[in-house]
This record gives C-alpha cells, structure tokens and sequence, in this order.
C-alpha cells in the first residue's frame, strides 16, 4: 500500500458520496428515533446540502479522495476547514471501501 495517493473528488464521486452520506445520515437518525423514516431522507439532504451548498466547489470544506494505482479508489474524507468562530478544523466523514 505504498502507492497510496490523495486528490480531489470529481464530480460524479461526489454526487455518489452525497447520496451514501445522505442515506446513511438518515438511516442513523431513523434508529436513534429521532426522525421518522418517512421524513428522514428529506431531513438528512436539507442537512447535508446546508454544509455543502456548492457541493465541491463549498468554501472552507475539502473532501479528497484516496486512491491506489491497482485498486483505484479506496477511500474519501471529508473535512471542514473552519466551524463558525472555532479555530481547527472538523472531520465529517471518512469512507474506506472494501
């Protein structure tokens, strides 16, 4: 695994880790009770869409992935630069695919 680089997603992996993020985030929320399951995709994508309005492209947010010459992509981070007044920065998600 020496051959491990990192780079920016492209767009379709992006829409594809939007759409697991959205799906998993409420499935989440539906198991905590919190939300109902009829509301909880359109709960999970107005969150979700609210951190990433711009998609790649959101100011101060960084999701790269992870990627191998033989194996292609084997992971995506998601990272947030800044959170409102607090200094640091914040992980959201980290993916690592079978």
């Amino acid at each position: 695994m020496n051959d491990v680089r990192t780079r920016p997603l492209t767009e379709a992996e992006f829409d594809a880790f939007r759409w697991r993020t959205i799906c998993a985030y409420a499935a989440a929320h539906v198991r905590a009770g919190d939300w109902s399951p009829e509301r909880a995709e359109v709960l999970a994508t107005k969150e979700t869409d609210a951190l990433l309005p711009d998609g790649l492209a959101t100011p101060a947010m960084v999701l790269i992935g992870a990627e191998t010459a033989a194996d292609g992509l084997i992971g995506i981070a998601w990272v947030a630069l800044q959170q409102e007044q607090k200094v640091g920065a914040w992980i959201y998600d980290i993916e690592i695919f079978d």
